[in-house]
C-alpha cells in the first residue's frame, strides 16, 4: 500500500508533493529523513511503500498519485537511472511539468547535475546497459528517458555532496513549503471586501524587516476577522514563515489556551507538527529566540498602526443580502423595497446581513413585514436584538443546541458535538444543519464555528430570566458563576450543563451536595485543579451524558452516581482507584480515561 501523510487542502491536487527515488539508494536514509520532514511539516506527501509490487511498467497507483502532486521532489542518487521504474516516473513527471502545471524539484544527491543531464558517470553506465540488445521499441523508450533527464537535469534544484543532511532537509522544507499555501477558510459569498483589503495593506510593509503590526477594530459583526482572513491569505506568498491564530482573546484568557496557541504558532513557523511545549513560559523563551517571528498580522486592539473596518456601501450590501436571502446577487424584482427597508436596519454590517437574509429565504411577504415590524421595537444600534430575529425563528431543539455550542461546543469537533447530542436525544444532523443554513453557525473543516456576535447573543440568552441568580440558568461557564452557585449550594433543577475550564483561579472547596439539587445535569467539564471534593460528594444527575473531570481527588465515583445514560467519561486523578461500587448500568460506549 501507499503511504502519505496528512490531508492535502486542494481539491486539485491529493498530494503536496510526489517524491520520485530508487530505493535501494536512499529508502531508508536520506528519503526517509526527507519524508518524515514533509510529514512533520504537515506538507501530504507521497512515497511509494518498499511492500508495493514493482513490474516492469509503473502501477496505475503510482501514476495518479503523480498526476495528483502539487509538487514532484526527484531524488536523483548513483543508481537512480539504473531503476526502469524510476525513469518511466520521471517520464511522467516532466509530462505533468508541462500539461498540467506541476512543479518540479530536482535533488542531486552526491551527484552533479551535469551526469543526470549529459547522462555521464554512473547515468552513462546505465544507459549502456538499458541501450544492450534494445529493440526498436526499447530504443524509443531510452530516448525518452534521456530527453526526460536532460529536461530534469537543466531544472532549478538543490544539490548535496558535503555538510549536513540536517540543515539540507530543513532547507528544501522551507522552500517546498513557500509553494503549499495553507491559507484559513474564508466562507462562501465574500463581497464588498476590496476597499477594506486594500486600505489595511497600505499599512503594512511586506518587505521590510522591521515588525509590520495592524490593528483592525470595529463594532462587532463589521467583518474584521474575515478581513484579516482575507489578507493573510492575499499575502501568504510573500512569507517563508506564516500562521493565523484565531479567538486569541479567548484562548489567553487562561494558561491553559495560551500554551495551545503558542503552541499553534510555533508549529506553523517551525512547520513541525509534533512539537509540544510544557508550559507558557517554555513557550516564550521559545518565540523570542526565533528571529523570524518579527511580522505579524493579528486581529488585536492596540498596535502600531490601526484601522477601523468600514461597513458595506449599499450596492454591496443589497448584493450579500441577495445572495443569502433569494440566492442570487439582487432582489427578486418585487422584493426591491423590502430589501430597501431590510438594508435601512442591517446599517451595513455583513453579519446582519447574512443571517437577517438566511433567515428571510423562501418567506413570503406577509412574513417579511412581521419581521420588518419587528425591528420598530429595536433601537437602530443594537445589533443582539436583530441577530436574535434569526434565532427566535429556529424550532426550540434548535434553539437548546444553539445554547450549547455558544456555552460549551464552540470550536469543537463536529463528530464528538454529535454524539454528545445524541446522547441528549438530539437529532444533531437536523438541528446542526438548520444551524448551518441559518448561519448561526459555520461548520468548516470538520469543526463547529460560531461568530463572536452570536456566542455573546448565547450567553446574554441564558441569562435574561433571572440576570442577578446564576444558579437558575440553564448552562454555566463563567468561573465567578459556578463558584457562586457551588459554594452557596444556589444549584437547581434548571441547570443542564457547566463547564469548569480556567486555571490560575483558586481552588473551588465544594460541599457534599453542591449538585445535589441539580438533577437535570447532562454536560459537567472539570479541568484540573478547579475544585476539592469532599468524601461524601454527591452527583444524583440520572441526565448526565458527558462527564470529563481531571484532577478528580476521589478513590471512586460517588454511591449514588447514575452511569447509565453516559456517552463520555473521562477520569483523571491520582487518587482514582475504581469507577463506581457495583454494577452502574453504563453503555458500552462509554471512554474512560485514567492517569
Amino acid at each position: 500500500m501507499a503511504s502519505s501523510s496528512s490531508s492535502s487542502s486542494n481539491s486539485k491536487w491529493r498530494y503536496d508533493v510526489f517524491l520520485s527515488f530508487r530505493g535501494k539508494d536512499t529508502r531508508h536514509t536520506f528519503t526517509d529523513f526527507l519524508y518524515g520532514a514533509l510529514d512533520r511539516g504537515n506538507i501530504n506527501a507521497f512515497r511509494d511503500d518498499e511492500k508495493l509490487p514493482r513490474g516492469e511498467e509503473i502501477s496505475p497507483q503510482l501514476l495518479k498519485a503523480i498526476e495528483g502532486s502539487r509538487i514532484a521532489i526527484i531524488v536523483f542518487s548513483k543508481n537512480y537511472a539504473d531503476s526502469k521504474s524510476c525513469l518511466d516516473e520521471l517520464v511522467k513527471i516532466m509530462e505533468c511539468e508541462a500539461e498540467k502545471g506541476q512543479k518540479v524539484f530536482p535533488i542531486f544527491y552526491h551527484v552533479e547535475p551535469t551526469e543526470v543531464r549529459n547522462q555521464s558517470g554512473t547515468y552513462g553506465e546505465a544507459f549502456k546497459n538499458h541501450e544492450t540488445n534494445a529493440d526498436d521499441e526499447k530504443k524509443k523508450k531510452v530516448e525518452e528517458w534521456r530527453a526526460a533527464l536532460r529536461k530534469a537535469g537543466q531544472l532549478k534544484g538543490f544539490q548535496l555532496q558535503d555538510g549536513s543532511e540536517y540543515k539540507f532537509i530543513e532547507h528544501i522544507i522551507g522552500e517546498i513549503g513557500i509553494l503549499i499555501p495553507k491559507s484559513v477558510h474564508v466562507g462562501e459569498n465574500i463581497v464588498g471586501i476590496d476597499e477594506n483589503l486594500k486600505q489595511v495593506k497600505l499599512l503594512i510593509d511586506a518587505k521590510s524587516d522591521e515588525v509590520s503590526m495592524v490593528g483592525i477594530y470595529g463594532i462587532g459583526g463589521i467583518g474584521k476577522t474575515t478581513i484579516a482572513k482575507v489578507i493573510y491569505n492575499d499575502m501568504l506568498d510573500q512569507f517563508k514563515h506564516h500562521s493565523f491564530l484565531e479567538n486569541v482573546r479567548e484562548g489567553s484568557k487562561d494558561d491553559h489556551g495560551l500554551l495551545q496557541l503558542q503552541e499553534k504558532l510555533l508549529r506553523d513557523i517551525l512547520m513541525d507538527k509534533t512539537m509540544k511545549l510544557h508550559n507558557v513560559d517554555e513557550g516564550i523563551k521559545m518565540i523570542k529566540s526565533k528571529r523570524y517571528l518579527g511580522k505579524s498580522l493579528n486581529d488585536v486592539n492596540k498596535a502600531y498602526s490601526s484601522y477601523e473596518a468600514k461597513g458595506l456601501e449599499k450596492n454591496k450590501a443589497l448584493e450579500l443580502f441577495s445572495l443569502n436571502a433569494f440566492q442570487q446577487n439582487h432582489p427578486a424584482d418585487n422584493y426591491v423595497d423590502l430589501c430597501n427597508r431590510v438594508l435601512h436596519h442591517a446599517k451595513g454590517l455583513p453579519l446582519t446581513l447574512v443571517l437577517l437574509g438566511s433567515f428571510l429565504f423562501q418567506r413570503g411577504k406577509e412574513e417579511w413585514e412581521s419581521t420588518l415590524d419587528r425591528f420598530k421595537t429595536i433601537p437602530i444600534d443594537d445589533i443582539q436584538k436583530v441577530l436574535r430575529i434569526s434565532y427566535d425563528g429556529v424550532d426550540d431543539r434548535c434553539k437548546k443546541v444553539f445554547l450549547d455550542i455558544a456555552c460549551f461546543f464552540k470550536d469543537w469537533g463536529e463528530k464528538t458535538v454529535t454524539r454528545i447530542l445524541e446522547g441528549c436525544r438530539f437529532h444533531p444532523k437536523i438541528e446542526l444543519k438548520v444551524l448551518d443554513e441559518r448561519c448561526l453557525i459555520s461548520i468548516s473543516d470538520g469543526f463547529i464555528r460560531m461568530h463572536d456576535s452570536l456566542q455573546e447573543m448565547g450567553w446574554a440568552i441564558v441569562r435574561e430570566k433571572c440576570p442577578e441568580n446564576p444558579g437558575e440558568w440553564s448552562r454555566l461557564w463563567e468561573y465567578k458563576d459556578i463558584k457562586s452557585v457551588l459554594t452557596k449550594n444556589m444549584g437547581s433543577k434548571n441547570i443542564e450543563g457547566m463547564i469548569l475550564n480556567w486555571t490560575q483561579v483558586v481552588p473551588i472547596q465544594l460541599h457534599a451536595k453542591a449538585f445535589k439539587k441539580m438533577n437535570q445535569l447532562r454536560f459537567l467539564e472539570v479541568r484540573p485543579n478547579m475544585v476539592e471534593l469532599s468524601q461524601d460528594f454527591e452527583l444524583p444527575s440520572r441526565e448526565l451524558r458527558y462527564l470529563d473531570w481531571g484532577g478528580y481527588n476521589l478513590a471512586s465515583m460517588p454511591s449514588n452516581f447514575h452511569a447509565d445514560n453516559l456517552v463520555v467519561l473521562r477520569l483523571q486523578g491520582n487518587y482514582l482507584r475504581h469507577l463506581w461500587e457495583g454494577n452502574m448500568g453504563a453503555k458500552d460506549s462509554i471512554l474512560n480515561s485514567f492517569p
